[in-house]
């Protein structure tokens, strides 16, 4: 229950934080993902090239 509650309550801020700034969600978004592809992939060279 108590996440059932806490998921409404984030995603209804999350709604609202998208309709105040629509134009800064996307390069957002965009680019967290782009920063974690980034880390995984010199972690998995990394760990590749040194361990292999």
């Amino acid at each position: 229950m108590h996440y059932g509650v806490a998921d409404g309550s984030l995603s209804e801020s999350y709604n609202a934080f998208i309709a105040r700034n629509p134009v800064e969600v996307v390069p957002f978004v965009m680019k967290l993902f782009q920063f974690l592809f980034s880390h995984i992939e010199l972690s998995h060279f990394y760990y590749n090239h040194f361990y292999e």
